[in-house]
């Protein structure tokens, strides 16, 4: 079983993910790293830790409007369809910055996972719901059988820029994602209504939810979560390290 640790891009948003490409070359211990390219044209590509695998337009079967794949649009490239169906693979936002490697806890905690489990952190708050992202998103007033005639307030939103399953747990959620999709699509103006397909899947199909603590993945996008701080010690680094309680954040992301 490998630790596989993916990201996607395409040819706009490429020159974007320098600092975090470049973190993964310095900082990652994860068995393989995956940059996956979304178009056929050249790119300037060099780094020795991170393979790059390119994935055609034409072969996805549903892309969001800003061409992410986090869905499971990556799944069927050549790379990611040679790995097992335990290998376990963290997909990623690109605008992150991996601080350090995997501890031993957390190698043991990924190795662990097995099918019908997800590992994904909340999004503004554990009581944040899909009823509030929904109004974030600028909810159309789509009327969808089976999804709007639920109580959505019942129902937590994920934060999806870092969500870990096994490959036979992503080929799930991805089926269900292509089902589902055609119907969730026109609910939402804003590009992240994947995100909340996403979310509402893992709970609706029931999965195995293991909550990814702050340590492993902390977010700014609604503000600074509890316990993180910023140790500004090392003059080099203009930004700090992001810290959870006394540990070095692994994800930091948008931050």
């Amino acid at each position: 079983m490998k630790l596989v640790l993916a990201t996607g891009s395409d040819e706009g948003y490429y020159p974007k993910m320098d600092q975090y490409l470049k973190t993964i070359e310095k900082n990652s211990n994860f068995d393989e790293n995956y940059l996956i390219y979304l178009g056929d044209g050249d790119v300037d590509f060099d780094y020795k830790n991170i393979k790059l695998s390119r994935l055609n337009k034409d072969k996805c079967a549903y892309i969001n409007i800003n061409n992410c794949v986090q869905h499971g649009e990556f799944l069927i490239t050549e790379e990611m369809m040679s790995l097992d169906d335990q290998d376990i693979i963290c997909f990623t936002d690109g605008d992150i910055i991996l601080q350090r490697g995997l501890n031993k806890k957390e190698k043991k905690m990924l190795s662990g996972m097995k099918d019908g489990d997800v590992m994904v952190g909340y999004n503004a708050s554990p009581k944040d719901t899909l009823y509030n992202e929904a109004l974030r998103l600028e909810y159309t007033g789509k009327v969808v059988d089976g999804i709007t005639n639920i109580d959505l307030r019942e129902i937590p939103i994920y934060n999806t820029g870092v969500f870990i399953a096994n490959k036979k747990t992503w080929w799930m959620l991805y089926e269900k994602y292509k089902e589902l999709w055609p119907s969730v699509e026109d609910m939402f103006e804003h590009y992240a209504k994947q995100q909340w397909l996403i979310s509402y899947i893992v709970n609706a199909d029931e999965y195995n939810v293991i909550e990814m603590d702050y340590g492993l993945h902390s977010h700014g996008h609604y503000g600074i979560p509890f316990w993180v701080y910023f140790d500004m010690r090392d003059k080099n680094d203009p930004l700090g390290i992001a810290m959870y309680k006394e540990e070095k954040i692994l994800f930091r992301h948008k931050l």
